[in-house]
């Protein structure tokens, strides 16, 4: 799963979402339908109800995601799932916006805490999420 953490590689001080182990992770994050496509809300323990954002509005690549207050009717909190059935099984992640793009793990890193951006779909392992129910 993923969550919250530090940007890393630039000193901003900003909270982002990032690959987090599933063991801990946080704020707890719920899936919520809205008008064919998907919210991710962040349940934070001190922050409330959020949700998570692209960038800038969302409409280029490179941006990252952080919580914002949910509003409605904003793209750049909307997402899109498509199954991925290589290299792994899950789902794809597609911004609204943004939709040539996919959210994926910030250049492939499989290290801790490493950033979610919007980046161009190319069907890699680290563009591909797995969906549980807690």
């Amino acid at each position: 799963m993923r969550g919250e953490g530090p940007e890393l590689f630039k000193d901003t001080g900003r909270t982002v979402l990032g690959q987090h182990p599933c063991a801990g992770v946080s704020p707890p994050t719920i899936l919520e339908p809205v008008g064919g496509a998907y919210r991710i809300k962040l349940d934070h323990p001190v922050d409330g109800l959020g949700c998570a954002t692209v960038d800038y509005g969302g409409t280029e690549d490179g941006l990252l995601l952080a919580g914002a207050g949910c509003e409605a009717g904003r793209a750049d909190q909307r997402f899109t799932l498509e199954p991925a059935t290589t290299p792994a099984a899950g789902y794809r992640l597609r911004s609204v916006p943004g939709r040539s793009f996919c959210i994926g793990v910030y250049q492939a890193s499989r290290q801790d805490g490493v950033q979610l951006i919007q980046t161009t779909c190319d069907g890699g392992p680290d563009q591909v999420f797995t969906l549980r129910r807690s």
